[in-house]
């Protein structure tokens, strides 16, 4: 839990509690309100089930939510009390809306990433996305390709050569990345037939980082072109930090284009059941998210 994650956790936190403490205020203050506070807050909790415990888990690397509830009492109290019934009732419209999704960044990456923090691929599921394209940019080598990421993880440029685009989880704080890179490979098109050979022969394995181990591997067909999806381990040296990795990668190939998705969870080293773990939630989201990939050109 970095500085980071624990004001976007503790941010988050404030906007769901500040929201119950100002239910309750117009509940007890205006009790002709009473069936429209318990709707809205229905409507808020069967869209985000057990919100408000999911932040306080987050948060337990940081501190006692009791508290932080008891520095944010005195001022949500101010914020509260005295408001009109006009006020209430525009107040209970907007916690309708947050439990449609209308949350403001980056209290709603937060409180997506608490949510579906054992389940990254419900978010995805769930309608919770952005989309990316990665067309005209120029590591993607004249490439036309459209894709969709779950909205609580973090887009930034990709520093190495040949990746387009890195995801980070819980707003960039997580982790789990998502990687997305691009290289051109000329030659005779790639077929069905030729990854099969590749698994067969163990080519494929020469596809994991330098000093990864491999697990498993296996052919798929992503978006009507060849390609497989391989599942390794690794280290890496993050900023000084050893860091134990599970990760896998579909490889796609598409004319001259050689498409690699990589989705990795990490963990300190010597945890790399804590990174397995990770992987586990993971791996389906990178199902989603390859399945969501669109090569215009196609068509």
């Amino acid at each position: 839990m970095n500085d980071e994650a624990s004001k976007g956790f503790g941010r988050s936190y404030g906007f769901v509690y500040g929201q119950r403490l100002s239910l309750e205020y117009i509940d007890r203050v205006f009790p002709e309100l009473h069936q429209q506070v318990q709707l809205a807050g229905l409507n808020f909790s069967a869209k985000f089930h057990r919100l408000e415990e999911r932040l306080e888990k987050a948060m337990a690397s940081i501190g006692k939510p009791a508290a932080l509830r008891s520095k944010l009492d005195p001022m949500l109290a101010k914020q509260i009390e005295g408001i009109t019934r006009q006020q209430a009732t525009d107040f209970l419209e907007l916690v309708n809306d947050r439990a449609a999704g209308k949350i403001p960044s980056p209290e709603l990456e937060f409180i997506l990433a608490a949510q579906y923090e054992e389940t990254p691929a419900r978010e995805f599921v769930n309608g919770f996305r952005q989309s990316y394209s990665a067309t005209g940019h120029p590591k993607a080598k004249g490439l036309r390709l459209d894709m969709q990421m779950p909205k609580s993880w973090k887009g930034e440029e990709g520093y190495r050569p040949n990746i387009v685009r890195k995801w980070t989880s819980a707003n960039g704080t997580g982790m789990e990345t998502i990687l997305l890179l691009v290289k051109t490979i000329g030659g005779e098109r790639v077929t069905k037939a030729d990854v099969a050979e590749s698994l067969r022969n163990g080519e494929v394995k020469a596809m994991i980082p330098e000093g990864g181990t491999f697990i498993a591997a296996k052919a798929v067909t992503v978006e009507g072109q060849p390609a497989f999806v391989v599942e390794y381990d690794s280290a890496q040296d993050r900023a000084g930090i050893d860091l134990a990795m599970r990760a896998e990668m579909y490889g796609i190939f598409y004319g001259d284009y050689f498409i690699s998705l990589q989705c990795m969870a990490g963990a300190t080293k010597g945890d790399a059941r804590k990174a397995a773990s990770g992987y586990t939630g993971v791996k389906p989201l990178c199902q989603q998210v390859a399945n969501s990939i669109v090569l215009p050109s196609r068509y």
